[in-house]
């Protein structure tokens, strides 16, 4: 198994949500594995501090979060780059506005406009990954949610199909 694998590297990397960070991690452990990447409304590193920053009466970075890969300590700041291609999908549609503890009560939950502020940050984080390639893109999946895979998938199969033409064409 591992001989028949070994014929099809380089590998491009398709991830969505929290796995985004690992691929990013692999990436910089195995650039020479990695041909490309795709990101499927990628978790970004510095979420958990921007989310406590936006929602103080919400959930602290704590080391849980830190383990899954977030940063934890104020001041943190992705330095991650790479030079393979880079498509990134962002959602496009807006947070489900939940409470914080992801049920439906009305309590203990956001106010609209802090809502508002977090789908603007999440899309920042979105086109941030985007441009830590030189040859990084945007795409928006205007009727997507988090599950674009799901909601839109022709989107996911163009990018990873774009990412394998350009990986060819370094």
């Amino acid at each position: 198994m591992a001989t028949s694998l070994a014929r099809k590297r380089p590998f491009v990397l398709v991830s969505h949500s929290n796995s985004g960070i690992h691929v990013r991690r692999f990436e910089t452990r195995y650039a020479g594995e990695v041909a490309g990447l795709v990101f499927l409304d990628s978790a970004h590193e510095e979420q958990a501090l921007r989310l406590h920053e936006l929602d103080p009466a919400g959930p602290a970075p704590d080391e849980v979060m830190a383990r899954v890969g977030w940063y934890v300590k104020p001041g943190q700041r992705l330095d991650w780059q790479t030079k393979v291609p880079l498509i990134v999908i962002g959602r496009g549609t807006p947070f489900e506005r939940t409470a914080r503890d992801g049920s439906n009560s009305q309590t203990n939950r956001m106010t609209e406009e802090q809502f508002a502020a977090w789908d603007r940050i999440w899309t920042e984080f979105q086109k941030d990954l985007a441009k830590r390639s030189p040859r990084g893109e945007y795409r928006l999946a205007q009727k997507s949610g988090r599950w674009i895979q799901r909601d839109q998938p022709e989107l996911v199969v163009q990018a990873i199909r774009d990412v394998c033409r350009m990986a060819r064409t370094r």
